[in-house]
């Protein structure tokens, strides 16, 4: 059976069967394997994952546990609420009132993808959570008038 527990329950004896996060984030090859010692255990925590599902089946088990099935029932009735929630009413604007918010946006946007394109270039991993709050604001903006931003996007920065 599979269960999610916190990495700060987790001890020598338990089969990982995911890792929950990113998988590149976690610093082992395979996915799935037994935790046999508390050098791997601490390279997990250092390596900041959070949980994990454990097979209980193959491994120790967790009795506090949640089961797999359960948080996958928990999952789809969030998702599910979120959809059936009435849609946020969107404040239109005029291209006006809209243009300058565009261009801190697309100076925000130009600024954050430099600097990705600098970390791609000197093979540094590439963080989406600097894009995340720009891709907002883009969609803010578009949404509140699509003009004023559409606009910028054939304005050149000297520098360019």
């Amino acid at each position: 059976m599979l269960k999610k527990i916190p990495v700060g329950r987790l001890r020598p004896g338990m089969f990982i069967h995911e890792m929950c996060g990113d998988w590149m984030s976690h610093p082992f090859w395979r996915a799935q394997f037994a935790l046999k010692a508390d050098g791997d255990l601490r390279r997990i925590v250092d390596a900041g994952i959070q949980h994990v599902y454990i097979d209980t089946s193959r491994g120790l088990d967790d009795v506090e546990a949640v089961a797999a099935e359960k948080v996958k029932v928990a999952v789809e009735e969030e998702i599910i609420a979120a959809l059936s929630a009435p849609p946020d009413q969107i404040l239109r604007v005029s291209v006006r009132e809209e243009m300058a918010r565009a261009r801190k946006v697309h100076e925000q946007a130009h600024k954050v993808v430099r600097t990705m394109m600098s970390d791609v270039r000197l093979g540094k991993a590439v963080s989406l959570e600097d894009a995340e709050p720009v891709v907002e604001a883009i969609t803010g903006s578009v949404l509140r008038n699509s003009g004023a931003l559409m606009g910028l996007i054939g304005i050149k920065n000297k520098d360019d």
